[in-house]
């Protein structure tokens, strides 16, 4: 693990020992950040493939009405906008955990930004 991403492990944060070093712990920051939203993101895309969905058996609705409700389209929307709920309040949860985990990290990467500017500054 580099030294900078113990901050997790410990709470505490290691100075690098070298320019490099920080460029190095600040690339795996940034990975470690962006996988962390991935699941968020994952959801996301879930969420407006079921607004879409939606959408389009509403507009089906307005076509053909009779035939959208013996078809059982009524109950398929009202089953879609359940599950559009259950996702968007798992994403809300989902959201407040991964600023949870990322802020850790973030400070990290200020601080390794610093260090990094002070080290150019230096040179």
């Amino acid at each position: 693990m580099p030294p900078s991403l113990e901050i997790l492990a410990t709470g505490s944060f290691s100075i690098p020992n070298s320019a490099n070093q920080c460029r190095v712990d600040l690339n795996a920051i940034e990975k470690q950040i962006e996988e962390i939203g991935a699941p968020a993101r994952a959801l996301d895309t879930e969420i407006l493939k079921i607004r879409s969905a939606i959408e389009r058996g509403m507009a089906m609705r307005n076509a053909d009405y009779a035939g959208f409700i013996e078809a059982g389209g009524d109950k398929l929307i009202s089953e879609l906008q359940a599950v559009l709920s259950a996702k968007i309040s798992y994403a809300d949860t989902l959201a407040a955990e991964i600023q949870n985990l990322q802020q850790p990290l973030q400070i990290t990467k200020s601080n390794l930004l610093a260090f990094l500017a002070q080290k150019q500054e230096k040179s």
